[in-house]
């Protein structure tokens, strides 16, 4: 599947060391969306370098020099001039110096700038896309270029232009707002264009008319037409259905299932745990096991049994929701008015102090937003007194938000605050430091191990990461994991966590069906029963994959 379109067909291929195919058009529309900036020519999460975005855009002839010139409209204060442009530091600045020139700034102004263009896909106009920064003047040249060559190729130097290719630039002298727009000329003229008035426009995604004979009828493209976000920005489940089908998977399992207690200690005899003992609203209760899961994402249990542990630290979290927030009103407006929603989400993040690439994000009820956020550093998860602050301080951060959202952002105007996460969200405390110990070149390099029972989006986690030093009969699952502080904040996220669970319960029973230690259970097996379960152990590596090393389970005396 394409990571980015979500579909199945057409040639999909691995563009980078990422576990994650891609068709190649929408990877190069991903990478013109990018322009200017690191994203547009390296994987944001592997550092490879990928493709040339052009050749896949338009086909390597189209990207070869053209002989027609490209043309860019700059609209500003009701006046709109046509300047001829190249690409290259020496071309941006005549552009920038024919700009001030044109509309009489002084010469020390500043512009920033922000193209809007037709993606460049041959033989039709592609979508709308957005390129930040002067950065992208390059690329928002290339398209321009390549629509007057289409136009010389397919209807002749003097006929008139019927495709276009829209860069569209919102420059900003000093304070003052303007936009600037980049079409090629009505005619192919091979002579240089002087700036010339001919129109005005009030938005910088109207289409122009494709000759000034024609009407000035906009055309307008579809908000989705911007690149989409990566998958990764939503929340996929609705968490009080899950908690539902989880009560029923449960019950049909037929499992004891035991809530409204609270791990205190264990019972040790030796290098096995022979029991938990459990604080209740009737006192403590004392419960007897062969094998123990610790699932407390703090490694509560295995310190109880005095397992080896590192301490750490990272953000914390109040997450929220929030109702009758009109979804398709708020991308529209993003994506209509990008400067503008940019500026309103700068000060979104300042009222909540912190938050990942997306602040809200839709979920599969209608109206329903979550929100992850905001983020508080400095706190420490297994402290009483840090963990009231940061969640009292956290529920303001929350409500301030909530009010500047429904003030100021279309589509939240008639929100309402459905409520915050019944626990404060913990990232890191403790981590086991087990028979392996992650690192962070493991996670970045995508190294395979040979025991691997969990794989990520893009790492690797051996059975041994699992596995407390001289504790026979306890594994672990989760944040908690055996892992470096700084591996362990690239590889917390849940779906792995959740793997970790369905790996620790395989290996609890095998080891129960063979009367075997957990670090005797033979990872084989467990690989085995989880893909017979519909999971994937990791055990298959992908073409990404550094294998060329990979760790063994025979290098620390791991059967």
């Amino acid at each position: 599947m394409c990571w980015i379109c979500l579909d199945l067909g057409g040639e999909l291929v691995y563009p980078c060391r990422c576990p994650r195919m891609a068709h190649k058009a929408c990877l190069a529309r991903w990478q013109l969306q990018s322009a200017g900036t690191r994203k547009e020519t390296h994987c944001e999460f592997c550092d490879s370098v990928l493709p040339d975005w052009k050749h896949a855009l338009t086909g390597p002839k189209a990207t070869q020099a053209v002989s027609a010139p490209a043309i860019m409209n700059v609209n500003f204060d009701g006046k709109t001039y046509s300047f001829e442009v190249e690409p290259g530091p020496d071309g941006y600045r005549k552009f920038t110096e024919a700009i001030r020139m044109a509309f009489e700034l002084p010469d020390d102004s500043e512009l920033n700038i922000t193209f809007t263009c037709d993606e460049p896909t041959l033989p039709e106009v592609g979508s709308l896309l957005t390129l930040q920064g002067p950065g992208a003047y390059d690329a928002a040249v290339h398209c321009a270029s390549l629509s007057a060559a289409r136009r010389l190729s397919n209807q002749g130097p003097t006929t008139p232009l019927r495709t276009t290719s829209l860069p569209v630039a919102a420059v900003r002298p000093r304070r003052e707002s303007s936009a600037a727009s980049a079409e090629p000329p009505a005619t192919a003229s091979r002579q240089p264009v002087l700036p010339q008035r001919h129109g005005s426009s009030r938005s910088v995604t109207r289409m122009w008319p494709m000759s000034p004979a024609e009407p000035c009828a906009p055309r307008w493209r579809r908000p989705s037409a911007m690149m989409p976000q990566p998958i990764i920005h939503a929340v996929a489940f609705d968490p009080d259905g899950w908690k539902r089908v989880s009560l029923d998977m449960v019950r049909e399992a037929k499992v004891n299932l035991r809530t409204h207690s609270w791990f205190s200690g264990v019972l040790r005899e030796g290098g096995k745990i022979t029991g938990v003992i459990a604080q209740t609203k009737l006192g403590r209760q004392a419960i007897r096991a062969k094998y123990v899961v610790d699932a407390t994402g703090d490694l509560d249990v295995g310190v109880s049994a005095g397992a080896e542990y590192i301490d750490g630290q990272y953000i914390v979290t109040t997450v929220f929701r929030m109702a009758n927030v009109d979804t398709e009103k708020a991308i529209a407006f993003e994506f209509a008015e990008p400067e503008e929603y940019k500026k309103l989400d700068r000060q979104a993040r300042r009222v909540i102090g912190g938050a990942w690439g997306m602040w809200w994000l839709k979920t599969p009820l209608p109206g329903i937003v979550w929100c992850n956020c905001p983020h508080m550093p400095g706190y420490d998860g297994l402290s009483v007194e840090s963990m009231v602050e940061s969640e009292v301080e956290g529920r303001e951060r929350m409500m301030n938000l909530y009010k500047f959202a429904k003030e100021n952002i279309p589509g939240f105007e008639n929100a309402e605050m459905l409520g915050a996460a019944e626990q404060m969200g913990i990232r890191q405390t403790r981590l086991l430091q087990g028979e392996y110990v992650v690192n962070k070149d493991d996670v970045k390099s995508r190294r395979y191990f040979e025991d691997t029972v969990c794989r990520g989006r893009d790492y690797y986690t051996p059975y041994r990461a699992l596995l407390p030093k001289g504790i026979d009969n306890l594994i672990v699952a989760g944040r908690h994991y055996s892992v470096e502080s700084d591996a362990q904040k690239l590889s917390r996220e849940i779906p792995p966590c959740q793997a970790q669970g369905e790996a620790a319960g395989v290996a609890v029973s095998l080891a129960l069906n063979g009367d075997l230690a957990l670090r005797n259970v033979d990872h084989k097996a467990i690989q085995k029963q989880m893909r017979a379960q519909g999971a994937d152990p990791g055990d298959k590596p992908s073409p990404n994959a550094l294998i060329e090393n990979p760790v063994a389970a025979e290098e620390r005396g791991y059967p």
